[in-house]
């Protein structure tokens, strides 16, 4: 194949394994999927990765726009109350704050 084309491949999902693992980034999309809504973030090295549509995690993003720069982290699991469910992945997100002086967040380069 020509070297004027470049082969994209599908985004990788962020799976946290360890306690405070985090995603920093740009969000550069939000789609909605089948369960909710998944943000695809750019981290600094250029790479994308998607998050699921948690349920702990969506309700921490609903100020989260496309551009905006993001910092999740992964707080482990909470055991299910109901036999028979699956643990709840818990998280905390913080939004880069804009600086009344110089504007909005700057974005990370693509790459």
């Amino acid at each position: 194949m020509s070297d004027e084309w470049e082969k994209q491949e599908s985004g990788a999902y962020w799976t946290p394994a360890k306690i405070n693992e985090e995603l920093v980034g740009e969000v550069i999309t939000i789609d909605e999927g089948q369960y909710g809504k998944n943000y695809t973030v750019r981290q600094a090295d250029g790479k994308t990765l998607i998050t699921g549509a948690n349920k702990a995690l969506l309700p921490r993003m609903v100020n989260v726009k496309v551009g905006t720069q993001v910092k999740i982290i992964y707080l482990g699991e909470e055991l299910p109350t109901v036999k028979g469910y699956k643990p709840t992945k818990l998280f905390d997100v913080f939004i880069k704050k804009q600086s009344p002086a110089t504007g909005p967040a700057p974005t990370t380069p693509a790459p």
